[in-house]
């Protein structure tokens, strides 16, 4: 190439240069490098690697945040995270939207624990915000494999699958949205249209609580649902509708046996029928989130 700007022998010189970050270097001792911390440094990786190694090593049948919530004697499925996000996602990570609805978890995580279907919508201008949201209650329900496909964001026009899923709808599409058996959390208007949850198993996350961030309220909820894994462990022996003793209303039936198929769809398909045959005339509600 011909460069009429320089003089020769500072094209020989440019040219060596570029060649010279071309070329490998070796690599100093991190001893020497950081000899103040070095010391320090070495003696931390061994319990920093145990450490890793054991959450490596956490399996279950039950999921929730990646996390397993139960655990089966002899039995395991582990729980292939998917830390690929797309951009819509990147975006949506600095919203701190579950914070909105900490007053009402029970009713907000009632229809998802159940296996029903949940319509997030919101105008394009809240599109991060619907993203967040659905891509959290996701994260947060339980499941027994990642296979699970998430609808973050869909026009209003287009086929709606199951699920919890993100919908475009402006305030006052969302404001007349009605869907049979789906809850409907519309952050247009901070409203959740959903059958109030009547039960026990959820009551503690009736009172009101302030988190710092939406990680702290994740791990809060995943917590407690640890907790409820307990009965849906006896539920495998003995049936949900039998456990007396816990004073079980029929939003928790639903809630165990719900779970129960996660783990066995062919053994409890049937049960869980029955039981959304019973729920035919429930009647939807409006709350102010």
């Amino acid at each position: 190439m011909d460069c009429n700007g320089h003089e020769g022998e500072d094209r020989a010189a440019a040219e060596e240069m570029f060649v010279s970050f071309l070329q490998t270097s070796t690599l100093g001792p991190i001893s020497e490098l950081t000899p103040c911390v070095y010391d320090a440094f070495i003696s931390n990786l061994r319990p920093f690697l145990v450490q890793c190694s054991e959450n490596h090593m956490r399996q279950g049948v039950l999921y929730s945040a990646n996390t397993p919530i139960l655990r089966l004697p002899k039995l395991t499925s582990p729980m292939k995270s998917n830390n690929t996000k797309s951009k819509e996602q990147a975006l949506a990570d600095k919203e701190e939207t579950l914070q909105i609805v900490s007053h009402h978890l029970d009713n907000l995580l009632y229809p998802v624990l159940a296996g029903e279907d949940m319509v997030v919508c919101g105008s394009e201008q809240r599109k991060h915000t619907v993203i967040d949201l659905v891509d959290k209650i996701n994260f947060l329900k339980p499941k027994s494999h990642p296979n699970h496909e998430v609808v973050l964001w869909s026009k209003a026009h287009e086929e709606r699958p199951r699920g919890v899923i993100g919908m475009c709808y402006d305030r006052g599409e969302s404001a007349a949205l009605n869907l049979p058996n789906t809850s409907i959390l519309d952050a247009n208007a901070c409203v959740l249209r959903t059958v109030p949850y009547r039960g026990v198993l959820l009551a503690n996350l009736r009172q009101k609580r302030r988190f710092p961030c939406d990680a702290a309220l994740v791990a809060f909820l995943v917590a407690h649902l640890t907790n409820i894994s307990s009965l849906v462990y006896i539920s495998r022996y003995l049936s949900p509708m039998h456990l007396d003793n816990e004073n079980l209303s029929f939003d928790d039936q639903r809630i165990l046996v719900n779970l129960l198929a996660e783990l066995d769809f062919v053994k409890y398909q049937e049960l869980k029928s029955a039981l959304e045959k019973r729920r035919a005339n429930a009647v939807t509600k409006a709350i102010m989130l």
